[in-house]
């Protein structure tokens, strides 16, 4: 389980950003409302996260706050 990814923004996309923790970059899928919440890019920022894995796929979703119902608010 990733809790949540903490590190510069190194890119942003239509509905995924890119983060750097540990020299590694994690691309995670984040809703319309925390796009336009974030940082400039090489910013530090903090992105609470849900790790979805299916038959299909693996998938990272992000989100500003941590609450009970963040799996939900990421996928939205």
């Amino acid at each position: 389980m990733i809790s949540y990814v903490k590190g510069p923004l190194v890119d942003i996309f239509e509905d995924t950003v890119v983060i750097e923790a540990g020299y590694i970059g994690l691309e995670i899928h984040v809703p319309l409302s925390v796009l336009d919440r974030l940082p400039g890019i090489g910013m530090e920022t903090v992105l609470y996260t849900y790790f979805q894995v299916r038959e299909d796929g693996m998938c990272l979703y992000g989100c500003l706050l941590y609450t009970s119902d963040a799996a939900d608010e990421a996928r939205s």
